[in-house]
């Protein structure tokens, strides 16, 4: 469990969205899926929170997961693969994912998937 998911976990229960039980269920999912899952996603598809309830969540508390950090943890790139995008990204001035496309990393279809983790 990532110290993200823990505190978005923290913050759902806080705020009575769902039960600590609700939350070990979701984590217990997460951890056995083959591929990382954000943790928000994996409460939507339990049907425990809505998209619109999270999206405010994660608004209201900026919490909204990084982009590389998504992608990383995904297994879509790797931590050295994300340090060179973000040197071409500040060095082209470009957003991160054209950076990784333009790079060769992923393609635009597996980036626009990334993203809509990311909202």
């Amino acid at each position: 469990m990532s110290q993200s998911d823990s505190r978005l976990g923290e913050l759902l229960i806080g705020r009575r969205l769902i039960s600590r039980p609700h939350l070990e269920e979701a984590l217990a999912a997460q951890e056995q899926a083959e591929t990382y899952i954000p943790l928000g996603q994996v409460l939507i598809d339990r049907g425990l929170i809505t998209r619109r309830q999270l999206q405010l969540l994660l608004e209201r508390t900026d919490k909204r997961p990084k982009l590389g950090e998504v992608l990383v943890k995904s297994g879509a790139i790797d931590a050295v693969q994300l340090g060179q995008a973000l040197d071409e990204q500040r060095t082209l001035q470009l957003p991160l994912g054209e950076a990784l496309v333009k790079l060769g990393y992923l393609s635009e279809e597996a980036m626009r998937q990334a993203l809509c983790a990311c909202s």
